[in-house]
């Protein structure tokens, strides 16, 4: 099994096979692009199981004013890296609500905060997102 991640129509489309229909999430390719993130802080998360950081990624968002940035299949496993943008304490609070959630599920391969990431920082996680 293969996902993928698109940017098709101003939506970012993600699906878990060839064939299956995507599911879409509303946003320009101009707001990735463009530096919307700048100056904000980058969480980043990984778990051994693509469904558990769904899970994980749906209680940041309900428990602090995150974006989340990306999620990214990790193509020698099952897992996958979620990249979530907000304020330091925003960002924080997120990731500690999306590590609750997902201990029961899935193993925490990695994660951290970076609260002021640098231009070349930025650069790499842009070049991670759009390969």
């Amino acid at each position: 099994m293969h996902a993928f991640f698109r940017i098709v129509s101003n939506n970012l489309e993600f699906g878990a096979q060839k064939g299956q229909t995507p599911v879409s999430v509303p946003y320009s390719q101009e707001e990735i692009m463009d530096g919307q993130y700048k100056g904000m802080a980058i969480g980043v998360f990984e778990l051994d199981s693509e469904c558990a950081c769904f899970v994980a990624l749906d209680a940041a968002a309900k428990t602090a004013d995150v974006k989340i940035q990306a999620v990214e299949r990790n193509r020698l496993s099952a897992g996958a890296c979620v990249k979530m943008r907000g304020s330091v304490s925003d960002v924080k609070a997120a990731m500690e609500a999306a590590l609750e959630a997902a201990r029961p599920m899935a193993n925490i391969v990695s994660h951290t905060v970076i609260a002021a990431p640098a231009a070349d920082t930025e650069t790499a996680i842009e070049m991670t997102i759009h390969k």
